[in-house]
């Protein structure tokens, strides 16, 4: 067997030393050697934390302000509505107690006039009854401020839209009565352009349909409405009364 030059090991001999050595994955092995050294988990880079991207950056920005105003105006509306709403039961019910003392003189009077002056108030309660029906659907948009909030940030990405209604809530007097609350109201969208999709995402939310422009303007036209109605039952029953004291 031949002999190997002194301070030179065997090369089968090195080999069975490596196979048996079992070092886990963070062992390293030095070649040619038997040294095994473990590298401490601490001594390993740390992953750096990914920053956002600038566009990540301005989308959030974005998406703060524009739920920032959303919710002023929830803020500013909801005690508008709800000043209004007292306005609103008032204004419906004029038609309903004129109609009644309509009946009263008509029935102190007697004769055919009855049957006429049942059908004028029948005819007069109907604008009453639809200012009833958009009072309530004004008071349920309301009545979850919360719920309002959550729909006017699904309907619009941006800001401009809300501060702007905000802002004409604000720039007038401070509604502290129902009749200042219903013109204040009246103001909502003015100056406000709102283009055609906007719109339709108003109409597919129910939350949001009583504050459309349309539906305020005929808010008020039903107010006008009811107390046309209300004055002209007035008068007639002022006739039958001053006619059944005649008679």
């Amino acid at each position: 067997m031949p002999t190997q030059p002194d301070g030179q090991d065997d090369p089968q001999d090195r080999i069975s030393l490596r196979k048996d050595v079992r070092p886990d994955d963070r062992d390293v092995i030095r070649a040619g050697t038997t040294e095994v050294s473990r590298i401490d988990p601490g001594d390993l880079p740390e992953a750096v934390p990914s920053t956002p991207s600038l566009a990540a950056r301005a989308t959030r920005a974005v998406t703060t302000t524009r739920d920032r105003a959303a919710g002023q105006l929830t803020t500013v509306v909801v005690p508008v509505i709800r000043l209004a709403a007292h306005a609103l039961r008032i204004v419906a019910a004029a038609p309903v107690l004129a109609g009644l003392l309509l009946l009263w003189a008509a029935i102190s009077r007697g004769g055919p006039v009855v049957r006429e002056s049942l059908l004028l108030v029948l005819l007069g309660c109907i604008p009453a009854a639809w200012l009833a029906v958009r009072r309530h659907q004004l008071l349920r948009a309301v009545r979850a401020p919360a719920e309002l909030t959550a729909d006017l940030i699904a309907v619009v990405s941006g800001r401009e839209l809300w501060e702007g209604l905000a802002g004409n809530l604000r720039s007038g007097p401070k509604p502290v009565s129902s009749g200042r609350a219903l013109w204040a109201l009246r103001g909502l969208w003015r100056g406000v352009k709102a283009g055609g999709g906007v719109l339709d995402s108003l109409t597919g939310r129910p939350t949001l349909v009583p504050l459309m422009p349309g539906r305020l303007r005929g808010l008020l036209m039903l107010c006008v409405a009811c107390l046309v109605t209300a004055g002209i039952l007035l008068a007639y029953a002022v006739i039958n009364a001053l006619l059944a004291g005649i008679g």
